[in-house]
């Protein structure tokens, strides 16, 4: 495994522990009225449909919830849920055929990329990680990588910046410290 995987992972698990305690609106609720003006606009955007009555949406609900208190203050980052039953429509639109069906929206798309991965907190994690730094990446240059690391901690970290960082810089070869 590659140190930068072994990074995020550890990103991933250290956001889930420190971010424990969740409350219900940790996760934004999605509707027809509001899912254009959430999704799609300048974050990325990890996005739950599920049908209330779903077993596996039912035992996917308090992982879902830890991830949405991790990144609930991150600006560059949605996690968002919609509920199926009564925004019939909606998830048609994005081809829901069964649930739960997480979908990731990149910053400024509608187009979605479906999450086909474990259903556990920390996967899900990493994989919003991975989106978000695979969409930094692309907006930064080598020159600008240790603004890009810093990006990537305040997405999903927010307050942890010193431990975690220590993590990623310390990935970092000398020349990139520098």
């Amino acid at each position: 495994m590659s140190r930068s995987r072994i990074c995020i992972a550890l990103l991933a698990t250290l956001t889930l522990c420190l971010f424990s305690s969740t409350s219900a609106d940790d996760v934004v609720v999605l509707t027809e009225d509001n899912f254009e003006k959430e999704v799609g606009q300048d974050r990325g955007a990890l996005v739950e449909f599920y049908a209330p009555w779903c077993g596996h949406c039912k035992k996917l609900a308090p992982d879902y919830e830890k991830l949405g208190a991790s990144f609930k203050k991150a600006k560059s980052v949605l996690i968002g849920k919609v509920d199926c039953d009564e925004h019939k429509s909606l998830c048609s639109k994005y081809g829901v055929s069964g649930y739960p069906t997480i979908q990731w929206f990149p910053k400024g798309s509608l187009e979605p990329k479906k999450y086909e991965s474990s259903r556990t907190a920390e996967a899900l994690a990493e994989f919003v990680n991975n989106e978000g730094e695979e969409a930094l990446a692309q907006q930064c240059d080598a020159s600008s990588r240790p603004r890009l690391f810093s990006q990537r901690l305040t997405m999903a970290s927010n307050e942890t910046h010193c431990l975690v960082g220590f993590l990623l810089i310390g990935s970092l070869s000398l020349d990139e410290r520098r």
